[in-house]
């Protein structure tokens, strides 16, 4: 049994994700060098940007249903194309259903 998908754990990680490129992004901007910042720092920075910019949950919502459409589609693809290679072929050579003696 295939476990739910946790649609909110992976938009809050989403929303995280945005929130660090931009936080990644404005300390380039200013000419620090991100490789050089602790993790937890733009972390820190990143929280403070989603509850300043909420903006940034609505885009990680858009991507979400994005994705989940995407993988959807991507699925009813495989089942349809499992569908159409589950029918049956003949077994008959090309000679014989061509008739030759």
């Amino acid at each position: 049994m295939k476990r739910p998908i946790n649609t909110i754990a992976i938009l809050h990680t989403e929303a995280m994700r945005l929130a660090r490129l931009a936080v990644k992004a404005e300390m380039r901007a200013r000419m620090i060098k991100v490789n050089y910042v602790a993790a937890s720092e733009i972390t820190r920075a990143a929280r403070a940007r989603l509850r300043q910019h909420p903006e940034l949950m609505q885009e990680a919502f858009g991507n979400v249903i994005h994705w989940q459409l995407e993988r959807l589609l991507r699925r009813a693809k495989m089942q349809s194309a499992a569908q159409k290679s589950n029918v049956q072929k003949s077994i008959a050579s090309t000679v014989q259903q061509l008739g030759a003696k």
